[in-house]
C-alpha cells in the first residue's frame, strides 16, 4: 500500500524506544503520535518517570531535528526561552533566537506552568500560531513542530485556561507498576545505547500532515463522536469545540493515516482518552463515558442476562403450569363451549411462541452487541497508537450462559411450534388426544 513505509517506520520507532524504556508503551505511542501529528502534549508525573527521556529519544529518530528543553522556575526569564531582544540599525526589533524555542522543532518545558505570565503568553502564541511578533508589527515564523510541557502535578488556575485548547494530548506517566519490570529497571536490563540512525525526516512529518487531511469521517463515527461529546458536556467536562475539532483533524486523522486507513474508525475515537480532559476528575469521566458508550459494562450485561433468564422462567412456568394439561391432552373439550375453550388455550400457546420469539430477539441483540464489542476490541488492538486498552465487560461465563439460554429457547420454541401445527383445529386436538390414549 502507498505510504506503508510510514506505518513500518512508526512500528520500528516504537520498538526502538520500547527497548530503552520500561513500562512506557502508551507514553511512547502518544509521543510518536503527538510529534508526527504536529500536536502539543502535556505530561503529568513524578520526577524520574522518563518524561523528558522519552521525548529526547524520539527526537533522535528524526533526521536534522533540533530538540531543545528547559526546566522552568518562577525566576525563569523570557530571554532564556526566546533569546535577547535586540534593535537593528534600521530600527526593526528582532530576537537573538539561536538555541531557543524560536529556532527549535521539538521543545520540552519541564514544570512549564511555573513560568511568569509574560513567558507563558509568548509561549502560547508560538504554540497556537507557529510564529512570534517582534513588537514592531512583524510576525516571524518558527519551525516548531511540537511543544511538550510537563509537571509533577495537575496544573490549576486561570493561567492554564488558554493552553488547554492548544495542548491536545494529555497523559499521566506513572511509576513502574509491575514488580518484575521494576526488577528489570533496577538491574539495568534495558538498552542504554544511543539511537544513532534516524527513521523519519522533516519531509516525512510534512507529508503526514498533508495526507492526513485527506482522511474522511464516516457518518457512524461522526455520530459516535457527537454522542460522546454530548455525554461529556452533561458531565461538565470543560473541553471546547475548538479542541475537539483540532483533536479530530490532527490527532485522529493522523492516527488513521499512519494505520493505513482512509477513514476514521472507532479506535481513533478512543484517543479522546488522552485529549478530552485536563484534571484527574475529568480524566475518569472521559474514560467511563467512552468505555460505556462502546462497551457498556459488567452490570449492564448482567442485568440484560438476568432479565432474559426471568422471562424464560415465566414462559416455562406457563408451559408446565397453566398449559400442562393442554399440551399433554388431558383436557376434554365438549359441549357448546368446547370450541371457545379450545381457542382460548390455543391463543395461550401462540402467546408462548411469541414470548419465546421476543426472548430470542433480545438474546440476539445481546449477542450482536457482544460481536460489535469484539470487533471494536480488534480495531483497538490493531491501532498502533493504543496499548493495552482492555474491556472487561464481557466474561466467559456470560457467553456460556447465553449459549445455554439460546439452546433452551430454540428447543422449546421448535417443540411448541410443531405441537401447535399438529393441533391447529379442535378436531386435530381430539384425534391426537385419541392417539395418546
Amino acid at each position: 500500500m502507498e505510504y506503508e513505509y510510514l506505518k513500518k517506520s512508526v512500528l520500528v520507532s516504537i520498538e526502538e524506544l520500547s527497548k530503552r524504556l520500561i513500562e512506557r508503551d502508551q507514553l511512547i505511542r502518544l509521543t510518536t503520535l503527538s510529534i508526527l501529528s504536529k500536536s502539543h502534549m502535556f505530561l503529568i508525573g513524578e520526577r524520574g518517570v522518563a518524561k523528558s527521556l522519552t521525548i529526547r529519544l524520539f527526537s533522535n529518530l528524526i533526521k536534522d531535528i533540533k530538540y531543545w528543553e528547559l526546566l522552568i522556575g518562577s525566576d525563569t526569564e523570557s530571554k532564556q526561552l526566546f533569546g535577547e531582544k535586540k534593535v537593528a540599525e534600521n530600527g526593526t526589533i528582532y530576537y537573538n533566537a539561536q538555541n531557543t524555542i524560536l529556532d527549535s522543532h521539538i521543545v520540552f518545558l519541564d514544570e512549564m506552568f511555573k513560568a511568569k505570565n509574560e513567558v507563558l503568553n509568548m509561549t502560547l502564541q508560538i504554540m497556537a500560531d507557529r510564529y512570534y511578533t517582534t513588537g514592531d508589527g512583524r510576525m516571524i515564523d518558527v519551525p516548531l513542530i511540537s511543544m511538550i510541557g510537563a509537571s509533577n502535578e495537575y496544573p490549576t488556575g486561570a493561567l492554564i485556561e488558554p493552553f488547554v485548547d492548544r495542548i491536545l494530548i494529555w497523559y499521566e506517566v506513572k511509576r513502574i507498576q509491575d514488580p518484575e519490570n521494576r526488577k528489570k529497571y533496577f538491574m539495568s536490563l534495558f538498552d542504554k545505547t544511543p539511537i544513532e540512525k534516524p527513521i523519519f525526516t522533516l519531509d516525512d512529518i510534512d507529508l503526514i500532515a498533508q495526507k492526513s487531511r485527506e482522511i474522511t469521517i464516516p457518518e457512524k463515527i461522526l455520530s459516535d463522536i457527537d454522542s460522546i461529546i454530548n455525554k461529556l458536556l452533561v458531565q461538565d467536562v470543560k473541553t471546547s469545540d475548538r479542541k475537539y475539532l483540532s483533536t479530530i483533524e490532527q490527532v485522529m486523522k493522523t492516527s488513521a493515516f499512519l494505520n493505513q486507513r482512509d477513514a476514521l474508525d472507532e479506535s481513533d475515537v478512543f484517543l479522546f482518552l488522552f485529549t478530552s480532559w485536563h484534571n484527574d476528575v475529568e480524566r475518569r469521566k472521559v474514560h467511563e463515558s467512552i468505555f460505556y458508550y462502546y462497551f457498556l459494562n459488567d452490570a449492564t450485561f448482567s442485568k440484560k442476562i438476568e432479565k432474559l433468564k426471568k422471562d424464560i422462567e415465566i414462559i416455562d412456568t406457563k408451559t408446565k403450569g397453566e398449559l400442562y394439561d393442554f399440551f399433554n391432552f388431558l383436557i376434554t373439550f365438549s359441549g357448546e363451549s368446547a370450541q371457545k375453550e379450545f381457542e382460548w388455550h390455543k391463543r395461550m400457546v401462540i402467546g408462548i411462541i411469541e414470548a419465546y420469539s421476543m426472548s430470542y430477539d433480545e438474546l440476539q441483540e445481546i449477542k450482536q452487541k457482544i460481536e460489535e464489542i469484539f470487533t471494536i476490541e480488534k480495531k483497538i488492538e490493531e491501532n498502533i497508537f493504543l496499548e493495552n486498552l482492555k474491556n472487561n465487560s464481557i466474561r466467559e461465563d456470560m457467553l456460556t450462559t447465553l449459549e445455554h439460554y439460546e439452546s433452551i429457547i430454540t428447543s422449546e420454541y421448535n417443540t411448541i411450534y410443531k405441537w401447535i401445527e399438529k393441533n391447529t383445529r379442535l378436531i386435530d386436538y381430539k384425534e391426537n388426544q385419541a392417539l395418546e390414549k
